[in-house]
Order: C-alpha cells, then sequence, then structure tokens
C-alpha cells in the first residue's frame, strides 16, 4: 500500500479517519466527533448532503438505544471485556476509541477503561484478575470469536472464570467494531445481547 505521500505525489488526494489515527495527539473518541466523521467523509467524497443526513440518523438512533444499566461513580455497572484478537496475548478494546464508545454507550463498564489508548495489549493474568461480567468478542475470518472462546477456555488464567462458564459472549463483526458507520450499530447489538443476561 502507498503511502499517502506517495499517493499525493502521483496527484491523489487522501483523507485518514481520525478514529483510525495512530497518532497520539488524537484525542480521546466521541460521538460527536465521530458523527462529525461521517460529514466529513459526506464532503470529500461531494455528497455532503448525505454525510450530514446520514449523521443525523446516527445520532438519532444512538438516542433510542436504552443501555443496560447506568454507570455509577462507584462502578456499579456491569463490567465487560473488549477482546479484538491476540493469542499469545489479548489485544483489547481500551479507553479512548471505539470499544469504549460502545460499552459506555450500551452501558458497561470497560475493564481496561483506564488505559488511554484506542487498543492495549492485556495479560492472560490481568484478565482474569479484571473478572469482567460479559466478554466481548471480535469476530473476522483471521481470527474468530470461536476461536477466541476455545482459548479463553483452554487457557487456565481465564477458564474459571463467571463469564466464560456461563458463556457470557457477545459476537461483534469486525467491520462494527471499528469506529465509522455500524458504531451505533454495535451498541444495539451489545445491549440486545446483554439484556437477557440480566446483569444490570
Amino acid at each position: 500500500m502507498p503511502s499517502r505521500e506517495q499517493l499525493q505525489a502521483l496527484g491523489i488526494q487522501t483523507w485518514v479517519s481520525p478514529a483510525a489515527c495512530w497518532s497520539t495527539e488524537v484525542p480521546a473518541l466521541t460521538w460527536d466527533a465521530l458523527f462529525a466523521e461521517l460529514r466529513d467523509a459526506g464532503t470529500a467524497l461531494g455528497v455532503p448532503e448525505a454525510g450530514a443526513a446520514l449523521a443525523e440518523e446516527q445520532r438519532a438512533a444512538l438516542e433510542e438505544i436504552e443501555p443496560v444499566a447506568v454507570a455509577t461513580a462507584a462502578g456499579d455497572a456491569p463490567t465487560a471485556l473488549w477482546y479484538s484478537s491476540g493469542e499469545d496475548a489479548p489485544y483489547v478494546g481500551a479507553g479512548s476509541g471505539a470499544p469504549q464508545l460502545v460499552l459506555e454507550a450500551a452501558g458497561l463498564t470497560n475493564v481496561a477503561a483506564d488505559v488511554d489508548e484506542t487498543w492495549t495489549t492485556m495479560s492472560w493474568e490481568a484478565l482474569a484478575s479484571s473478572d469482567p461480567d460479559v466478554i466481548v468478542l471480535v469476530d473476522a475470518p483471521w481470527h474468530t470469536a470461536a476461536s477466541k472462546i476455545e482459548r479463553l477456555r483452554a487457557n487456565p488464567a481465564t477458564a474459571q472464570l463467571e463469564a466464560v462458564q456461563a458463556e457470557r459472549f457477545v459476537t461483534i463483526p469486525f467491520p462494527t467494531a471499528e469506529a465509522g458507520v455500524g458504531s451505533v450499530g454495535a451498541v444495539q447489538l451489545v445491549t440486545d445481547a446483554v439484556r437477557p443476561m440480566a446483569l444490570g
């Protein structure tokens, strides 16, 4: 894949979503920022009205979702781990990206929320110590949710977790796990899956 500089040298203009930028200067993702990106993408594609309409549709849809619990300062909301990938150590959603937005909007407390990054690597022992009430699994062809469940069951550090034994898993398709048009849908998916668990 050519760099942005190489593409520009060929006369090809590029735009990078701030949510996908690895720069440490990018602030923590917010819903306002995500909806602004939808509008910006519409402008970049020459359809600003469509981008603006999509942003408003997404905002309205988000406002209609009822979280499974309301988080309190005491941390009473059910806890969740967002397990994206990783075999030697789990790669999980941390406190400043799309997973944090989705879990918070769903009424869940992200066990890795105190890590000021979009994603972070967590040891199996730290995962076990966090003892999440529910585990969100990103399902990708190259790293399926089923393979993650097998790994959680096989690892002595996580096999005894109540969430694992009770199969409190939520599967998220990879496209909706990244910040974008699928993020609001991910909130709905998580709330719909967790509510019957009666955790909050």
